[in-house]
């Protein structure tokens, strides 16, 4: 389990890292793009559930704050300490050729793929229903 979260991770850093950003941005970028989509979903799924449930909202800003500064201190103890995630990654660039990573990069791929169209098709929904 843990092995896809780090891969989830290492796409979207290979892909700033072969656009010429540093191993600290990319990274940086990975966690920042993932938290942003998976808050997003968190919240999209609050705001319909009680829209159509009739009942009130879970996610206000207090927690959105504190969900936020739990995700960054998450991120930083999984990925940070000693440089973790440069080893990690090091090791997937090395095997990356290998058909066992290429299946794992596009499980990953698809899976950051879908979360991305989730939110945006709840954000068209949130549009309609805004404005309909």
């Amino acid at each position: 389990m843990m092995e896809f979260y780090y891969m989830m991770h290492y796409v979207i850093y290979r892909w700033y890292r072969k656009h010429n950003e540093d191993q600290d941005s990319s990274m940086v970028y990975a966690i920042s793009i993932l938290g942003a989509l998976s808050l997003g979903l968190f919240i999209s799924l609050d705001h319909y559930v009680c829209l159509f449930l009739d009942i009130p909202k879970f996610f206000n800003k207090p927690y959105i704050v504190i969900y936020t500064i739990l995700w960054l201190v998450l991120e930083y103890i999984i990925f940070f300490p000693g440089g973790r995630y440069k080893d990690i990654f090091n090791e997937f660039d090395k095997q990356r050729y290998t058909l066992k990573m290429k299946s794992r990069c596009n499980a990953a791929k698809i899976f950051n793929s879908s979360l991305l169209a989730l939110n945006l098709l709840l954000v068209i929904l949130g549009d309609y229903l805004n404005h309909h």
